[in-house]
């Protein structure tokens, strides 16, 4: 038993107990006093309803699964009932053996001791006061509590609201310069503000289709991920578009809870970030979503409150809007920069007079047209120093009538400070000040002159091309014209044949004048098909050696017929002392003369023409050759001697045939490549002279024509396949072969002859491709036959191609030569002689003294010191080389250039050294010293075969 003086310390020290300012230590510590002082075994508070205990409210925590929650509120009930549902105080029962004693906490619930003995009622009664005044305390924590709750939320309003107004007023004054480190800064401000770990800022494209970071900040010790959220496929995020879509936040409120879908699942894409919980909010503006702000948390579990979405709205309205000002400056920057732009590309000038037109202002434009600067001008008359002066009357009167708010546009001339003449485009307008009275004119104005001087030459350009237009209709009508004479010709032969089967010499006459008129008709040709290489600029000279004498009696006889058609007297001169072999282009020669002597015996009726050849000037290594040609036709004007030489150009009013308009630009261009010079005299009805003169070059070997000759015995026997798809060309081909006694063999196409070489491999000897034809091409079959049947025998394309540069791919596909339609029979001939010449002079070479191609690595292993990879380069460099100087010694052996020959092996010739290819080299040092093609020739063939097998080699070993 206490007695009373006991109780009353006990029950001060009780009440002293209580002083604790929060619920919380409310709770805790005064349980664990009570318990400790009033010797109880347990003490917790129940809740108002006595429904149940809170976890901070019981001590020890231990007895909680001991307390019986529904026994002890049927006791408070049974109390209530018995005391008519008066106000309870106190109530105490026996439960499993041990004594409940109950205190009522007014609207705090009951406070429970729980002792193994009985509590005296006086204490208890006594106690009451002690937990009303705990209840008071309890009431007034939990008032405090509230009010601190308030004030935090004050506060934290108080801090929003600065937080917006700093954001705001920032967005609102920004340079649009510092936008980028402001949205930063502003992430990091307001991610820290809401506790995220993350926050960040994505763009979606304009079709929605991805999405891309370009904004992050992160709190410390979170990794950024900006780089590896770029073109984010908005596929994978279907439900984030459809909230955004509606201008609602996407939330995720923990990750953990988000259903498994898979590696490509929202899940599986937070987790990887270690994202726990994360916001985003749309960045829209009408109905178009621009992007979205978000905020990640990384360390735990986020959510976030009402008001906290609210500020992220409204931080996503400010991006919004920022973005927007952004956009509408650039807008704005753009138009600025287009309109300075225009204005500094067309040169504007301005100029400001007042109602005197004296000078008040001009800007750079106007100083840079006129000369004058500001200083100059400045109060001057500008209609006096810029008007001539018999206009000068006309536009002081119409800038007088002038009134404001009106314009005038002129267009006019203007004199410069150095009186030049400028045409000049004006726009003018009435000055005005405040009071709405006119105080002078403002002037803008472009710089016309050249507009002005491009209608004259677009005038002029269309007259000219008229002219050019009607000048190809002649050439239409004229070249239908050429080509029926000399087909005239032909067919009137042929018929005349068949009526003189019995009389040979006449038929060898008349076969005699066909094959001239056929040549005619085939330099006719040539000479559209040349104009078409001018005008692609692939002209080029072949040159060789020839006999000029031979070369211009041949030009004399060709156009014999012609001469006997018009009755003329067919003169031919020759200097003996030019029998001489020389070195050009005779091809190109032969052209022009043909050219100039068909246009005097086609002009010159029942007259003379002369064809005479003198040496003017001689040299050990050259000769300058005059090559005249005179006539006494038609004649023409001198008006039209500037203009001979102008495409499809041909006299006017001339009855006689005029022509294609061809063969006198073709000739100036032909001579212009020979270093020539061409001087005409022409009288109307008296005739002509033209007079060639060329610097040729005389060859060091006067003999070496004679090896020249074609020897048919070469053919004898010799097995050719012939591929061709026209049988008349198939045909002709072999009677001319057959007669020098070649074996002959015919394919229709590319695809019969690679049938045909795989059933006799080895036994051709030549083979002669056409180029177009069905099934097989003729370059596609040449390919097969080098790489699949791994043939060298010699290929000749026949083709009616004749642009060098499809020649050249020929040549560097697996052809040894080209020959081009229409072809002469020695053409034919001599092509396919000097290709089994060839062919001979290889193996024998091969047989004889085949180059040794056994490379050393040494060296170039040296110069590596040991890293493989520069080694690996260095070959690859030298197959590179190789390369190059296998397709360049293909071309020069085609066009018989000897200088590329020596260029591109003078190139290769370090590389031979370093990998120690001294055979090799040697024989590249040999062909350094030799002048002409015809020296090179095969020792060109022996180089790049040994080139071809070293780079087989090196393919096959390195």
């Amino acid at each position: 038993m206490l007695n009373q003086i006991h109780e009353k310390e006990i029950i001060l020290e009780l009440t002293f107990a209580i002083k604790a300012t929060s619920k919380h230590a409310l709770l805790k510590e005064t349980l664990a006093f009570y318990v400790k002082k009033l010797n109880c075994i347990s003490a917790f508070v129940l809740d108002q309803n006595a429904n149940k205990i809170s976890i901070e409210a019981v001590f020890p925590n231990a007895f909680t699964d001991f307390i019986n929650v529904e026994k002890i509120q049927n006791t408070i009930q049974k109390a209530s009932l018995k005391h008519n549902f008066k106000k309870l105080h106190f109530c105490n029962s026996k439960m499993d053996k041990l004594h409940y004693n109950i205190f009522e906490l007014s609207d705090f619930g009951y406070f429970v001791l729980v002792k193994n003995q009985p509590m005296p009622s006086s204490f208890c009664k006594n106690l009451i006061p002690v937990f009303q005044f705990y209840a008071n305390a309890l009431q007034n924590a939990k008032m405090v509590e509230q009010k601190n709750k308030i004030q935090k939320q004050i506060d934290k309003e108080i801090e929003i609201q600065n937080l917006l107004i700093k954001m705001a007023s920032t967005y609102v004054n920004i340079d649009l310069k510092d936008i980028e480190s402001n949205i930063n800064n502003s992430l990091a401000e307001i991610g820290s503000f809401v506790n995220a770990d993350r926050s960040y800022i994505f763009e979606y494209d304009k079709d929605l289709i991805t999405t891309s970071n370009t904004y992050e900040w992160c709190s410390d010790g979170i990794s950024p991920e900006i780089e590896n959220l770029q073109d984010i496929p908005t596929s994978e995020i279907p439900d984030w578009i459809d909230k955004h879509k509606l201008g609602k936040e996407f939330i995720v409120e923990d990750v953990s809870k988000l259903p498994d879908g898979g590696e490509y699942s929202l899940k599986n894409i937070l987790s990887s970030q270690d994202i726990k919980s994360l916001i985003t909010l749309p960045l829209v503006y009408k109905s178009n979503l621009m992007g979205f702000v978000g905020f990640d948390s990384v360390k735990k579990v986020r959510i976030y409150t009402d008001k906290e979405k609210n500020l992220l709205h409204l931080f996503a309205e400010l991006l919004v809007n920022i973005q927007l000002r952004k956009e509408a400056q650039e807008k704005l920057t753009y138009q600025e920069q287009k309109y300075q732009s225009l204005l500094e590309s067309v040169e504007v000038g301005l100029i400001e007079v007042d109602n005197h037109f004296d000078v008040e202002f001009i800007n750079e434009a106007h100083t840079k047209l006129f000369g004058y600067t500001i200083e100059e001008i400045k109060g001057k008359n500008a209609i006096q120093h810029f008007i001539p002066k018999d206009n000068q009357d006309y536009i002081t009167n119409a800038l007088q009538k002038l009134q404001a708010n009106q314009n005038l546009n002129l267009e006019i001339d203007a004199l410069t400070k150095n009186k030049l003449n400028k045409s000049i485009l004006i726009s003018l307008g009435a000055k005005s000040n405040i009071h709405g009275e006119k105080v002078g004119v403002i002037g803008a104005f472009i710089d016309n002159t050249k507009q002005k001087k491009l209608e004259k030459q677009l005038i002029r350009a269309k007259k000219n091309a008229e002219v050019a237009a009607n000048e190809k209709e002649k050439f239409l009508a004229n070249i239908s014209h050429e080509m029926r004479t000399p087909l005239n010709v032909i067919n009137g032969n042929l018929n005349e044949l068949i009526n003189y089967e019995n009389e040979p010499k006449l038929q060898k006459a008349f076969l005699k004048q066909t094959i001239n008129a056929s040549s005619y008709l085939l330099s006719l040709v040539n000479n559209v098909l040349d104009l078409a290489k001018i005008k692609a600029g692939k002209v080029n000279l072949e040159q060789t050696d020839f006999n000029l004498k031979e070369l211009c009696k041949n030009i004399f006889s060709i156009l014999g017929f012609l001469a006997k058609k018009n009755n003329n007297k067919y003169n031919f001169n020759f200097d003996d002392k030019l029998d001489l072999v020389v070195h050009s282009d005779p091809t190109k020669i032969k052209q022009v003369l043909v050219n100039f002597l068909n246009n005097a015996l086609k002009f010159t009726s029942n007259g003379t023409v002369s064809f005479s050849v003198a040496g003017l000037k001689q040299q050990p290594n050259y000769v300058e050759v005059s090559f005249s040609i005179q006539d006494n036709g038609i004649g023409m004007e001198k008006s039209f001697l500037k203009d001979i030489f102008s495409e499809f150009s041909t006299e006017k009013n001339n009855t006689v045939n005029t022509g294609t308009g061809l063969g006198m630009p073709i000739s100036k261009n032909i001579i212009d490549l020979l270093n020539g010079n061409i001087q005409i005299e022409s009288q109307k009805n008296i005739g002509t002279k033209i007079n060639l003169i060329l610097q040729l070059q005389i060859s060091k070997k006067q003999n070496s024509l004679k090896d020249q000759e074609i020897d048919l015995k070469l053919l004898e026997n010799k097995n050719i396949l012939v591929v061709e798809d026209n049988q008349m060309n198939a045909l002709i081909v072999k009677r001319i072969l057959e007669r020098k006694n070649a074996k002959i063999s015919l394919a229709n196409n590319g695809l019969e002859a690679i049938e045909e070489l795989k059933i006799r491999k080895n036994d051709y000897d030549l083979i002669l491709m056409d180029i177009q034809m069905p099934k097989m091409d003729g370059i596609t079959a040449t390919e097969i036959i080098r790489t699949k049947l791994d043939l060298k025998v010699p290929i000749v394309a026949v083709t009616a191609n004749v642009f060098k540069t499809d020649l050249d791919s020929y040549i560097n596909k697996g052809i040894n030569k080209v020959i081009t339609k229409p072809f002469t029979e020695q053409k034919l001939l001599a092509t396919c002689t000097n290709m089994l010449k060839n062919q001979s002079i290889e193996k024998s070479n091969h047989e004889s003294s085949r180059i040794n191609i056994d490379y050393n690595l040494a060296y170039i292993k040296e110069i590596a010191a040991g890293d493989e990879a520069f080694f690996q380069d260095l070959i690859n460099t030298f197959k590179q080389l190789i390369n190059e100087a296998i397709l360049n010694l293909s071309q020069a052996y085609s066009t018989k250039d000897a200088e590329k020959a020596k260029h591109a092996l003078h190139k290769i010739k370090p590389s031979i050294s370093d990998l120690m290819l001294n055979d090799l080299l040697g024989r590249i040092k040999e062909i350094e010293v030799l002048d002409t093609f015809e020296d090179l020739e095969n020792k060109i063939i022996e180089i790049k075969k040994s080139l071809v097998d070293l780079k087989n080699k090196l393919k096959h070993q390195i």
